[in-house]
């Protein structure tokens, strides 16, 4: 009979064997560089100044790296805008704007154009002018800006003006190269 070998082990009853050594590996320290402060803005929010590990990563508040802190703690918030008092312009045509300057940054600016109502706050009489008082108001930021301008009223926009206690009507006085070409009745 022939012989045929059997092996010494099957698959399922082979064990591996391992065996690990450990040698500690020396700490290489914080490698701390320094950001820079960014201030904050009335838009965006700033940054304290800080250091930052380029080993880890983690963010220090101070030189050493013994006090680790994080970006929420060394954000600045933004200030926002201060907007004061408006500058107003008025137009010819009795219109009127409001400009507002931001106190913490003067480029920016921002102009409103203003709602503008009148009223006869000194009516005429027959020997003086009138005054109307315009009002301009804006709203900005939440806050209502009224300016009142006085100015003589306007001219009435009818063709014949009332006599002064007399009732009837009267046509105003004729400009003098008018009143040259007129014949006489």
């Amino acid at each position: 009979m022939a012989c045929v070998p059997t092996p010494l082990r099957s698959p399922s009853r082979v064990k591996e064997y391992t065996d690990t050594k450990t040698e500690p590996v020396p700490a290489k320290g914080h490698t701390l560089t320094a950001v820079e402060a960014v201030p904050a803005t009335c838009e965006t929010a700033g940054v304290k100044a800080h250091w930052k590990c380029s080993v880890c990563g983690k963010l220090f508040s101070d030189a050493e790296g013994k006090t680790e802190t994080t970006l929420e703690k060394l954000t600045i918030p933004a200030t926002g805008h201060a907007y004061g008092e408006p500058v107003w312009k008025w137009n010819d045509d009795f219109t009127a704007t409001a400009t507002f300057t931001c106190g913490n940054d003067t480029s920016h600016v921002e102009t409103v154009n203003a709602t503008v109502t009148n009223e006869v706050t000194t009516a005429a009489t027959c020997k003086a002018d009138g005054v109307c008082t315009y009002t301009a108001k804006v709203t900005f930021e939440g806050r209502t800006t009224p300016i009142p301008r006085r100015r003589p009223c306007p001219p009435p926009a009818m063709p014949m003006a009332p006599r002064c206690g007399s009732g009837t009507m009267i046509s105003p006085p004729l400009p003098p190269s008018l009143a040259a070409m007129m014949i006489p009745m």
